[in-house]
């Protein structure tokens, strides 16, 4: 018997959201984390009885509404008959509610997380070393726990916990982690946790103690834990498989090889870029322009001029890829599979990897609807269909440096029409607006513009493109 079939259900549930919750602090492998607690959930909750309980509340919402007017007209029969109907309901949906509710961050995950370990994103969102540290450390006891009860994916969480142990963040950190802490308001907090039967809450409290009694021990990084690594998101060597072009082919992806502009990316990791401010308007068509960089570090002068304009945006103001780490592309060479269709033909209906993706066309889809399809079905179409370690590779929206150098001999930035980019721009309020461009009248090639995540304009294409994971590692 494996260890997960030993579990109790209570115990699955909790295995399942603390998945749900690494994926938000491991954000470059938030897939693979929600991939697996979606299996596990499928057990305890498949997603049919998700959306039949999802109707149901809806369902409930309106019967409400419908109580009213007949209570107006005195319709007794009508109010017994919908009373009675609500109630059935909401037993139904009461006796799955907690599950319910975790069920809609593994099906239908939303939200863009933040990398907290990106020293790109650490001063401008403020994070403390402290926090950093902390978040750490608790991962590091999560992916161990992992390791004893998933053997599935037993070493995917033994390689990211040797990742995590040699993170450091200064030699007082524990110290510091120590000092924060305020025993007499833990003692409070648990005896509230106690008298509302918060039982997460109280586990989490304890082990706050004893952390600050006992700073977590980190073992030494076992060499054959440690992933191989690609420097720069280069591989000179690397070639895909007959089979995996023969399965990309299918969905219409071909093999595509990006020469180096490392000029470009040498050029963004000027000292401005870690003194990036978020802007007070979002990034649109009109009014992109911005200063370039202060310092006086050379633009290269080969560079077009709308293309300056973009990196000197990418440079001064914080942008983050979909893993949620600071987007500031290094322009390496790199071998990828896209999606090779001419933007003339955006609006085809008919794609295999659209339909393994479920998403129901092309164009007028928010960014929300790609991420979640991505997010629920990509890494299976990269290992299953393709044939490639999903923790070497994913498949994402193409990103905006990849599309530049492809778009030349592709025909592409030629339409008017936008692209979906991989990515967001972080602005007031670190709300998060998705990346779009390759419109001709806007740059071209060199494009780059922001719009809601839940904007479902006809006039933005997606593109695909399995790329290297490094290409989202934290800077």
């Amino acid at each position: 018997m494996s260890e997960i079939s030993a579990l109790t259900g209570l115990e699955k549930v909790s295995l399942v959201a603390q998945l749900q919750a690494a994926g938000k602090t491991d954000t470059v492998y938030r897939d693979l984390y929600l991939e697996r607690a979606h299996a596990l959930l499928g057990a305890l909750l498949p997603h049919s009885e998700y959306l039949r309980l999802k109707h149901s509340k809806v369902e409930i919402d309106d019967l409400l509404r419908q109580v009213a007017p007949a209570l107006e007209r005195q319709d007794w029969v009508k109010v017994k008959d919908l009373t009675g109907r609500i109630r059935v309901l909401r037993e139904a949906v009461k006796v799955k509610d907690t599950l319910l509710e975790l069920a809609e961050k593994i099906y239908e995950p939303i939200d863009v997380p933040f990398n907290p370990f990106d020293r790109g994103l650490q001063a401008v969102l403020a994070f403390s070393k402290q926090e950093s540290a902390r978040l750490r450390d608790s991962i590091v006891v999560n992916l161990a726990t992992f390791e004893k009860e998933d053997p599935v994916l037993r070493n995917f969480y033994a390689q990211r916990r040797a990742y995590f142990q040699s993170l450091s963040f200064g030699q007082s950190e524990d110290v510091s982690v120590m000092k924060e802490i305020d025993p007499v308001q833990i003692q409070r907090e648990a005896r509230w946790a106690l008298d509302n039967r918060d039982i997460n809450a109280l586990e989490r409290l304890a082990e706050e103690m004893l952390r600050s009694k006992a700073p977590v021990q980190r073992e030494p990084v076992r060499p054959e834990l440690v992933a191989r690594s690609i420097v720069n998101g280069e591989d000179p060597s690397f070639s895909f498989s007959e089979k995996t072009l023969s399965a990309a082919r299918r969905f219409q992806l071909v093999a595509a090889r990006v020469e180096s502009s490392r000029e470009f990316g040498d050029y963004l990791r000027c000292c401005c870029a870690w003194q990036a401010r978020i802007p007070d308007r979002p990034l649109t068509e009109a009014g992109k322009r911005v200063e370039g960089c202060t310092c006086g570090h050379p633009c290269p002068p080969s560079t077009p001029e709308a293309l300056k304009e973009t990196l000197d945006l990418l440079m001064l103001h914080p942008f983050i890829n979909s893993a949620g780490v600071r987007y500031l592309p290094r322009f390496v060479p790199e071998v990828v599979l896209v999606e090779d269709f001419p933007e003339e033909e955006k609006y085809a209906s008919v794609s295999e990897l659209l339909s393994a993706l479920v998403l129901p066309r092309r164009t007028a889809l928010s960014r929300m609807e790609i991420d979640q399809a991505l997010l629920q079905r990509g890494a299976h179409i990269v290992k299953s269909e393709l044939g490639l370690d999903p923790q070497e590779f994913r498949l994402a929206c193409i990103p905006f440096d990849l599309y530049s150098r492809l778009a030349e001999t592709r025909g592409w930035g030629r339409q008017k029409s936008w692209t979906h980019f991989d990515g967001f721009q972080i602005w007031k309020g670190g709300r998060l607006r998705a990346l779009v461009g390759g419109d001709v009248r806007f740059g071209g090639r060199y494009d780059l513009c922001s719009i809601s995540r839940a904007d479902e304009r006809d006039g933005v294409v997606a593109r695909f493109a399995v790329i290297r994971r490094e290409r989202f590692q934290v800077g």
